[in-house]
C-alpha cells in the first residue's frame, strides 16, 4: 500500500482514490464469481440429464 499525503485533503484525495479502485475490483469480481457460478450451474444441470441431447 502506497503512503498518504502529508496535507489533509491530498489524504482525502489518495483515501477517494484508492477506496474507488478497490470498489472496482470488487465489483468485476462480483461479476466474475456470479459467471462462474452460472457455468457451474448449468454443468450440475447437464450432468443430472440421463441424455443432455
Amino acid at each position: 500500500m502506497k503512503s498518504l499525503p502529508k496535507t489533509k485533503d491530498n489524504r482525502y484525495k489518495a483515501i477517494e482514490k484508492q477506496l474507488k479502485e478497490v470498489s472496482t475490483e470488487n465489483d468485476r469480481l462480483k461479476r466474475l464469481l456470479a459467471d462462474k457460478e452460472l457455468e457451474l450451474a448449468i454443468l450440475k444441470e447437464l450432468m443430472d440429464c440421463k441424455n443432455p441431447r
